[in-house]
């Protein structure tokens, strides 16, 4: 079931053409007869948890900066690499 917000009457998903699954995405809810009146019902916004996501799949991320170096730089003074 499902309430309209601008009515308060409440609908059967199936009824109005709203799927169960799709229901806990809407924010504001109007019926077919308030939705004259009142508009379109409206979706929440989507969070994006990561403020690095790009909405690319992780095997389509490139990295943003290369980064060359050898070994060599990470034996340097004055932490030795002693070779027995």
């Amino acid at each position: 079931m499902i309430e309209c917000d601008a009515c308060k009457d409440w609908f059967h998903g199936s009824c109005v053409g709203v799927d169960e699954d799709d229901a806990p995405d809407i924010d504001i809810y109007h019926c077919p007869n308030c939705e004259k009146t009142h508009g379109k019902s409206t979706l929440k916004k989507k969070k994006n948890w990561s403020k690095h996501d790009t909405g690319q799949s992780t095997e389509s991320k490139q990295c943003r900066t290369a980064v060359k170096c050898s070994l060599k730089n990470y034996a340097a003074e004055p932490f030795q690499v002693l070779m027995m």
